[in-house]
C-alpha cells in the first residue's frame, strides 16, 4: 500500500540531454543547477550547457542563467554563488553564477580523460574529482592546483565523495569500492584497510561497476549503488563485510539523503526511474515509491536532489535522452 501521493509541480525540457541536478538555498531563494551534455554525431564533438532555475512554490521552472561549458557530467555548489562542473573535456569549470563576468575558472585535470563525479569540502576549500582513466585528483577549489592524485582505478572512476576529515571513497566500472587517505601524497593508493577487506567489498555489488556513494557519518555508515540494481549498506568501522543489500532495481546511480528529515531517501535508478523510501539505518527499506521516468525504455533515470524547503518534502529530476526536468512534491497520504 502506497503511503505517500507523489505529485507533479512542474516540469520543463533541457535544449541538451540531462544528466545531473542540484539544489542550493540562498537566504530565501532555492535554485537548482542542471548539467546537460551531447555528443554531436557529425563531427563527434561533445557540447554541454549549465542551466540554473529559479524554483518557487507553485510555479513553472525559471531560468534565471544558463552557460555554454563543456559536457557536464557531474556539478555540485561550492557556495551560493559557485558552483564546481565536472566537463567531458578533463576540466573542472568554476561558475560565478552571480557575476556578469563571463570568463569561468577552468582548471585543467587531464586532457585524455573525462571528469566523471567530484566533491566539495567546505573547510578545507578542496575538491575531488574522478576520471575515466580511474585517477582521483585532489585540487584546490580556488586556485585549481593540484595537491595529489592517486591512480584508484582499472576503469572509469564513477564516483567519488570525502568520508570524514581525511578519507576520500570512490566507486568504480572495475567493480571495486576504493578508500584513499589524502594525507598520503603519493600516487600510488593509500588503502587504510586490508587489501582483502577492499576484495569483500568489490564483490558486495558482484564484481559489477559501484556508480553512487554517500556517507552518513553520524551513522558510521557508507552506502553504495551499482548496475546490479542494490542499494548497499557498509560500516565504516568494520569494512570486511557488508551490513545490507536491496534491490531497488534500474541501476542505482545516485542516492540522496533528505537534509532535514534524515530517515527519507531518493535514487535514481538508471532503467526503472526514481525511488523514494525510508531507511532505518540497519537495512530496512519501508515506504518504497517508484515514481517519474515512465517511458526510461528509451531514456535514463539520471540525476535527482531534494529541494531544501522547509517542511515540505520536494524533489527536482532529470532524465538524459529526453531532457525532461521535473519537479515533485511528497505528501503523506491522511487516514481516511
Amino acid at each position: 500500500m502506497n503511503k505517500y501521493d507523489i505529485t507533479t509541480v512542474a516540469e520543463t525540457k533541457t535544449c541538451f540531454k540531462a544528466d545531473v541536478v542540484e539544489a542550493c538555498r540562498t537566504e530565501s531563494e532555492v535554485f537548482v543547477a542542471c548539467g546537460q551534455y551531447q555528443l554531436l554525431q557529425d563531427n563527434r564533438t561533445r557540447v554541454g550547457s549549465l542551466c540554473l532555475y529559479h524554483m518557487k512554490p507553485g510555479e513553472s521552472f525559471r531560468v534565471e542563467k544558463s552557460w555554454s561549458v563543456p559536457a557536464v557530467l557531474d556539478c555540485r555548489w561550492l557556495d551560493p554563488q559557485h558552483v564546481a562542473v565536472a566537463c567531458a573535456n578533463g576540466t573542472v569549470v568554476i561558475v560565478p553564477w552571480k557575476s556578469d563576468d563571463t570568463v569561468f575558472n577552468e582548471f585543467l585535470i587531464d586532457s585524455r580523460s573525462l571528469i566523471l563525479s567530484l566533491d566539495f569540502d567546505l573547510q578545507r576549500s578542496v575538491i575531488i574529482c574522478s576520471d575515466s582513466l580511474g585517477t582521483l585528483s585532489l585540487l584546490d577549489a580556488h586556485t585549481g592546483r593540484k595537491h595529489s592524485s592517486c591512480k584508484a582505478h582499472s576503469a572509469e572512476g564513477w564516483c567519488v565523495s570525502f568520508c570524514g576529515e581525511s578519507l576520500c571513497c570512490s566507486g568504480g566500472d572495475d567493480g571495486k569500492l576504493t578508500f584513499w587517505d589524502i594525507r598520503c601524497k603519493k600516487t600510488s593508493i593509500s588503502l587504510p584497510v586490508d587489501l582483502e577487506w577492499s576484495t569483500t567489498l568489490s564483490l558486495s555489488h558482484q564484481g559489477v561497476g559501484i556508480t553512487s556513494i554517500l556517507p552518513i557519518m553520524n551513522r558510521n555508515l557508507l552506502l553504495t549503488g551499482g548496475y546490479d540494481d542494490h542499494l548497499v549498506g557498509h560500516d565504516m568501522r568494520m569494512l570486511d563485510k557488508s551490513l545490507f543489500k536491496y534491490p531497488l532495481g534500474g541501476g542505482v546511480w545516485r542516492i540522496r539523503q533528505h537534509p532535514s528529515q534524515l530517515s527519507y531517501f531518493l535514487a535514481a535508478t538508471m532503467y526503472d526511474g526514481f525511488k523514494f523510501f525510508q531507511l532505518d539505518f540497519c537495512g530496512v527499506v519501508n515506504d518504497l515509491h517508484r515514481f517519474g521516468g515512465e517511458s526510461c525504455a528509451s531514456t535514463i533515470a539520471y540525476g535527482v536532489c531534494w529541494l531544501p524547503v522547509e517542511e515540505e518534502m520536494e524533489a527536482v529530476t532529470c532524465t538524459f535522452y529526453d531532457g525532461l526536468v521535473q519537479h515533485w512534491k511528497f505528501q503523506e497520504k491522511t487516514a481516511a
